[in-house]
C-alpha cells in the first residue's frame, strides 16, 4: 500500500510543517485553492522525500463544474505538466475537479490527458459519474472501492476520529492511500464552525503530523474496552491554546481519582479526574501524545486502568469504543 498525505492547505503551511512531510509518501494538493501550492510542492520534491504527486486542479464550494471552467482547466493542466517534465522521476496524477457532480467526467479527464500527456488524469467525484476509462478517486470514511484502479483520500473525514484499521483493509488496493485530518484544510475539527479560507489559521504542528503518520505506519495491536467507554486519541482542538488539545482523552462511566496506563502491571502514564463529560461520564485527559506514549512503551497496546481496575487494552496513538 502506497501511503501518502492529502495536504490540500499546504500552500499555507508553515515551512516547519512542509519539513515534517514524511519521507516515501505521495504529496495531495489543491493546487490554488488555498494560494499557489507550486512552490511548497517544489520544496518538498527537492527534499528528495516525495516521487509521487497528486493535484487536485479545481474546486467549488457548490461542487458544481461546467465548461466555463475549461480554460482554466487547460491552464492548470498544462502548468502541473510542465512541472511534471521539469522534475524527473516524478510521478503526476491530476483531478481535474475535487468532488464533482458531473454526469460526462471522460470530457474533463481527456482535456487534463490532452494538455498534460505526461501526466495521469483523476476521476474525484462528488455525487457525479465514475469513469471507465480512468483512476477514479473516492473520498471519506464511508466510502468504497468503486472497482478498477483507483485512489482513496480521507478528505471530509478526520483520520483520527476513524477506524483506521478497517479502512485500511477496506482499501487496501487502492493506488494511494491518503491520510487527511482537519488541520490539512487550516481548521480545527470537522463539522467544527465555518471559517472562510482566507482567515484560516489552525494549519498542523509537527506533532499533528507524527501522530497522522504513526497511526498509517503502524497497527494498532489487540485492544477493547466496555461498552460505553471511549478513548480520544486527540482531545478536542478549539484553536485557543488549551495544552490538553490533540492529547488522549478518557471519557468513561466510571470516577476515579486517576486513570492510567500499565504496561506489565506498572503505570506508564497518569491522568487525574478532571471533571463530568457532557452526558454525565468522566473524563481524564493525559498529558503527553498518544503517539509518544505508544513509541516510548514498545508500540504495543497498554492495559487502562481507572481507581486501581483494569477494564481493557488501547493503543495510545489510535481512537478506541466509538468512531465518526
Amino acid at each position: 500500500m502506497q501511503f501518502g498525505l492529502d495536504c490540500l492547505g499546504l500552500a499555507r503551511w508553515s515551512k516547519e510543517a512542509r519539513a515534517a512531510f514524511p519521507g516515501g509518501y505521495a504529496l495531495g494538493v489543491f493546487s490554488r485553492t488555498f494560494g499557489d501550492a507550486m512552490p511548497g510542492v517544489k520544496e518538498i520534491i527537492n527534499s528528495g522525500k516525495c516521487k509521487i504527486l497528486r493535484v487536485q486542479l479545481m474546486w467549488s464550494d457548490s461542487h458544481s463544474f461546467s465548461d466555463k471552467d475549461v480554460s482554466t482547466l487547460k491552464a492548470e493542466a498544462k502548468r502541473w505538466g510542465d512541472f511534471g517534465q521539469h522534475h524527473e522521476g516524478i510521478k503526476l496524477y491530476l483531478s481535474p475537479f475535487c468532488e464533482h457532480n458531473l454526469s460526462n467526467p471522460d470530457k474533463y479527464l481527456q482535456i487534463v490527458k490532452d494538455h498534460a500527456p505526461n501526466c495521469e488524469p483523476v476521476n474525484a467525484a462528488w455525487k457525479g459519474a465514475t469513469s471507465k476509462k480512468f483512476i477514479n478517486e473516492v473520498h471519506g470514511s464511508n466510502s468504497h472501492a468503486p472497482g478498477g484502479r483507483y485512489i482513496f483520500s480521507f478528505d471530509g473525514s478526520d483520520m483520527l476520529e476513524s477506524d483506521v484499521e478497517a479502512i485500511k483493509r477496506r482499501h487496501q488496493d487502492a493506488l494511494i492511500w491518503f491520510g487527511w485530518t482537519a488541520n490539512f484544510n487550516g481548521v480545527t475539527e470537522v463539522g467544527g464552525p465555518k471559517v472562510d479560507r482566507d482567515k484560516r489559521k489552525a494549519w498542523p504542528s509537527v506533532k499533528l503530523l507524527a501522530s497522522v503518520r504513526y497511526v498509517m505506519d503502524h497497527t494498532k495491536g489487540a485492544v477493547g474496552l466496555p461498552r460505553n467507554w471511549l478513548w480520544k486519541s486527540h482531545a478536542e482542538d478549539k484553536g485557543n491554546g488549551d495544552p490538553r488539545a490533540n492529547k488522549p482523552v478518557l471519557i468513561a462511566p466510571v470516577k476515579a481519582k486517576s486513570a492510567e496506563l500499565l504496561k506489565g502491571g506498572h503505570v506508564v502514564s497518569s491522568a487525574p479526574y478532571f471533571g463530568p463529560f457532557v452526558d454525565g461520564r468522566s473524563r481524564y485527559y493525559f498529558p503527553e501524545w498518544g503517539y509518544e506514549i505508544a513509541g516510548k512503551n514498545g508500540h504495543v497496546p497498554l492495559d487502562l486502568s481507572v481507581g486501581g481496575k483494569v477494564y481493557g487494552k488501547v493503543n495510545p496513538a489510535f481512537r478506541e469504543g466509538d468512531y465518526r
